[in-house]
């Protein structure tokens, strides 16, 4: 099994806020850390960097509720050759009181 935390950090620009539905942009970095349990170790490294990229849409449903469709493209880098690649499709419900 294997058990972790990760970390990261986004920089979101929103083109049309005022909009029902808002198209946005995501760019970011982060660090991922990977505790192996169990018989086997998979791999050795089990610290790494990742940069990520994503858009998404926010629908917002009335004043207090929203929507929100989002992909995700994570590049993490290993230190050995075989850098790995993560997608993401999230679906959110929001609401504010």
């Amino acid at each position: 099994t294997e058990e972790g935390w990760f970390v990261n950090g986004i920089a979101q620009y929103t083109f049309y806020p005022d909009w029902w539905v808002s198209p946005y942009m995501q760019l970011g970095v982060g660090y991922v850390e990977q505790d192996f349990k169990g018989l086997v170790k998979l791999k050795q490294d089990t610290d790494d960097n990742f940069f990520q990229s994503g858009a998404g849409l926010d629908v917002r449903i009335t004043a207090r509720y929203r929507l929100r469709f989002e992909y995700k493209h994570l590049n993490v880098l290993t230190s050995s050759d075989d850098n790995e690649e993560i997608e993401l499709w999230q679906v959110g419900f929001g609401a504010t009181f």
